[in-house]
């Protein structure tokens, strides 16, 4: 494929998950994020509020994971259009690859239990950032291991992700309740260089955003006594 010199220009951008991206940075388009998610909660705060807020901005949604991974209802909590997300079942990485050529340009794409699919390899991957740059993609690999392994968290990354240099954003995020109230604490291994104060450890109250995932109003939040976990 020939090379093609372009001007560097202003691009359209979008929040992952408010209380993340406030931090990181908002992904922007022609960019790749490499999420692990160490437990459900975080993964589904992640999945719909993206989702979500991809449809809000106008941007064609897509999603693929190799199981039936995506809750109509949880996305509607969000505010988000089930009736217009496009997803697919994809097994393998080439199935992968064929599924990022058929979305359109400019889209969101969310690729979920990203690891479970066989075939990943380096050429693979540069053809899938190849394809993120021709299309001016935003696109989010998931991975979500429970038994994250805390003291090396960028081998961790290299484990799902192969390649973790040619990623604008690599992110390691995890919940936690006590008394009824939750918190995120989130990892930022990577992100864009205007943004690189926001590297590291953050620990945020994420209270009302759960509760719009559970469908609770905050009055309901607040007569909680949920045990820590």
């Amino acid at each position: 494929m020939p090379v093609f010199y372009t001007p560097i220009r202003d691009v359209k951008s979008l929040s992952l998950l408010d209380e993340v991206s406030r931090v990181a940075g908002e992904l922007e388009e022609g960019s790749m994020a490499g999420v692990i998610t160490a437990d459900p909660l975080s993964t589904a705060l992640l999945k719909y509020s993206s989702m979500a807020k991809a449809q809000a901005s106008g941007i064609p949604v897509y999603y693929l994971d190799v199981m039936n991974g995506l809750s109509p209802s949880l996305l509607e909590r969000f505010g988000g259009d089930p009736s217009s997300v496009l997803m697919a079942r994809v097994y393998s990485f080439r199935e992968l690859l064929e599924g990022v050529e058929m979305v359109s340009d400019g889209s969101f794409v969310f690729v979920s239990s990203f690891p479970l699919l066989k075939g990943a390899d380096s050429d693979g991957m540069l053809e899938l950032r190849r394809l993120v740059d021709l299309k001016a993609l935003f696109l989010v690999l998931l991975t979500e291991n429970t038994t994250l392994n805390e003291l090396d968290l960028m081998g961790e990354v290299r484990k799902s992700f192969l390649l973790p240099e040619m990623f604008e954003q690599l992110l390691v995020l995890r919940t936690g309740s006590y008394r009824g109230h939750y918190r995120l604490r989130f990892t930022v291994l990577r992100t864009y260089a205007e943004r690189l104060e926001g590297l590291g450890e953050h620990d945020v109250p994420i209270d009302s955003t759960v509760a719009l995932l559970m469908g609770r109003s905050s009055q309901d939040r607040g007569k909680g006594g949920g045990k820590g976990r």
